[in-house]
């Protein structure tokens, strides 16, 4: 028994140490990127500061029971494109900090909007997506104090995502009843893992981003309909899994998700369409990201991503035109 917990132990270990090779996505030229499109960046996040209301992002009608989701995501693509301010002109890690910190209503626990007349100032309404998109900033800003009380909430609900309530409910209205709360997927536990920040989890990780593959390959094409709503979630959530503790799945997965690239774009652009009330400038932030991806990755059928960026130093850095 002792002879196999070693062993056990020893194969976790080498496991583990084997992961630190795999380069970070956002070690890769992310000074050259940012350099040769910092105009471009700068003009997108001068619109997008008009989408603010209460003093974060909301749709265009001013609807705010997507916040979450929407600073999640855009504070991971700014992030990951290497801006050094977010749109109010903050440093990008406070404004990061300052904004979740509207959107916490206790360690660990988040809530969709920070308007306390709103449906989504109550906590329990607060659904998977709206948490995973915030836990893909947590990951990317290796925000680890941030994760691990997420993680504490998690393991006390029986690792149950936190929306007991239904959305769009008022305590006082008829649908204000009890619900199953979501179930989490194989790729939001991997996240949930990795904002432990502690390498250690590392076999578990690999094991579930496995499912980026077949989630990737199969699930997601199961109704084209709601790709849409689709990519707009798994973006943010590949950046991070690829920017800390990453893994060959991961890398494989960003690969595969890049041969849909362009029409990725399309139906992120329809998503933010101003008759949905989006936002379009963060569908530009989308699109900016795609394209820094498909840059570091060399995205063929033949290969999992292999990363590209001992070619771009031999590239001449062009100024952004704009």
């Amino acid at each position: 028994m002792f002879k196999l917990l070693k062993v056990t132990l020893i194969f976790w270990l080498l496991f583990t140490l084997s992961g630190a090779w795999i380069d970070r996505l956002d070690n890769f030229h992310n000074g050259y990127f940012y350099l040769s499109h910092q105009n471009k960046i700068e003009n997108i996040l001068q619109r997008i500061s008009e989408y603010r209301h209460n003093g974060l992002i909301s749709q265009l009608d001013k609807d705010m029971g997507d916040t979450l989701q929407r600073t999640g995501s855009y504070y991971t693509l700014l992030k990951f494109l290497g801006a050094e301010k977010d749109d109010l002109d903050r440093p990008l890690e406070e404004g990061y900090v300052e904004d979740m910190k509207q959107l916490t209503t206790t360690e660990g626990i988040y809530r969709r909007s920070n308007d306390p007349e709103y449906w989504g100032f109550d906590p329990s309404n607060c659904s998977r997506d709206q948490i995973f998109a915030a836990q893909a900033a947590i990951v990317t800003y290796r925000d680890f104090n941030r994760g691990r009380s997420l993680f504490k909430r998690f393991f006390k609900r029986g690792f149950l995502n936190q929306n007991v309530r239904h959305n769009w409910s008022y305590p006082w209205e008829k649908s204000y009843v009890w619900k199953i709360p979501d179930i989490p997927t194989p790729s939001q536990m991997s996240l949930l893992l990795r904002g432990l920040g502690n390498r250690l989890v590392y076999p578990l990780v690999f094991i579930l981003d496995a499912f980026i593959i077949a989630d990737i390959q199969f699930f997601r094409r199961l109704d084209k309909r709601q790709l849409w709503d689709y990519d707009i979630k798994v973006l943010p959530a590949l950046i991070a899994a690829n920017s800390y503790l990453p893994t060959l799945w991961s890398r494989w997965g960003l690969s595969l998700y890049l041969r849909d690239r362009q029409d990725i774009a399309q139906r992120v652009h329809y998503y933010n369409q101003d008759q949905f009330n989006g936002i379009k400038p963060l569908a530009d932030l989308y699109d900016l990201s795609l394209a820094k991806m498909n840059d570091q990755f060399v995205a063929t059928s033949k290969t999992f991503g292999i990363p590209i960026s001992k070619m771009s130093k031999s590239r001449s850095i062009s100024s952004d035109s704009e």
